[in-house]
């Protein structure tokens, strides 16, 4: 047995120089793993003899599928958003791809949840995207469908080229955990039986969360709450808008008292509906206190008495 070996060009075309008078049983593809098939209308046959001639169109087709996981979220706590649309296509490759005008139908997967694997999609460079949104009355939500498509589609690119190796990376792992395996009972057998353990979890959790994940996240509107301890009036049956140009909330508290303000910030992500009270640990709030100090009668005494009782909160 004789192999001679070639490269494909970018294009994909390959050329073998093979020697007048060989027989060709088989073409063996080597690229990530995978399985290759003759494309329909291959005239590649097992076996077939070589002569003086030009021998074209033994075309083959990459078989090879793997899974992708896809989060449409709304915020960091992982909100159900609405009924997606979702649209794959191979980085490159003109199949599936979305244009103006479109020439034919896309393929397209429809994803009710958060989160939903899909299984058997080329194992290649893929290309997803959320193509539109709606509610459950089957109305498109706008905002968050121009945060995904406008000005420009965001589009987000995972490889799933090498995938398989970690699924036979998980096949090892679970056979070696599987009870029906001889052990000396040894020490040195049990540390490697929980070593297994421990790395069969870290693999599924690296490939499912990692390898395989697709995120897209909608967080909407800032917004904030405040809460201060003491308040003596009742924000919400008072207008504002005539007495205090700008200002969207009105506190009133006793003189020289201490007060406490809490803020708390969260995501308006579907007015009325979606809220996320979960922010990034990397978000900055500027607070700017305006309340003076007077000099009015008391008000040293007073100051006293605050840092005292900081002082004394510090301590516990």
């Amino acid at each position: 047995e004789t192999l001679v070996c070639g490269e494909t060009g970018p294009d994909g075309t390959y050329s073998l120089p093979v020697v007048i008078g060989s027989r060709v049983d088989y073409v063996n593809l080597v690229y990530h793993g995978h399985q290759f098939h003759p494309s329909s209308g291959s005239k590649f046959r097992a076996g077939m003899a070589i002569e003086d001639s030009y021998y074209g169109d033994n075309d083959f087709m990459d078989v090879e599928k793997a899974r992708v996981i896809v989060d449409i979220v709304g915020g960091l706590c992982d909100k159900r958003l609405g009924t997606s649309t979702v649209h794959m296509k191979i980085v490159g490759c003109d199949w599936n791809k979305v244009a103006t005008p479109q020439p034919g139908d896309l393929k397209t997967f429809t994803q009710n949840g958060p989160t939903q694997i899909y299984n058997n999609v080329p194992a290649h460079l893929l290309d997803i995207q959320v193509t539109d949104i709606k509610n459950s009355t089957g109305e498109r939500i706008s905002l968050i469908y121009n945060f995904f498509q406008e000005p420009q589609p965001l589009v987000r690119t995972i490889d799933l080229r090498d995938t398989n190796a970690a699924d036979v990376a998980i096949e090892e792992a679970e056979e070696a955990e599987n009870p029906t395996n001889t052990s000396k009972g040894t020490v040195e057998e049990d540390e490697l039986k929980v070593g297994t353990a421990d790395g069969l979890a870290n693999i599924k959790e690296e490939e499912e969360r990692g390898m395989e994940l697709v995120h897209f996240q909608y967080d909407g509107t800032l917004k904030l709450e405040f809460e201060v301890t003491g308040d003596e009036l009742a924000c919400t049956s008072y207008s504002l808008e005539n007495d205090y140009a700008g200002i969207d909330s009105l506190h009133v508290l006793p003189y020289m008292t201490g007060f406490r303000i809490t803020i708390k910030p969260k995501f308006e992500i579907i007015a009325g509906e979606v809220y996320c009270d979960v922010v990034d640990d990397n978000l900055k709030l500027r607070v700017i206190n305006g309340v003076g100090i007077d000099k009015n009668e008391g008000s040293d005494e007073f100051l006293s008495e605050m840092k005292e009782k900081n002082e004394a909160e510090a301590d516990l």
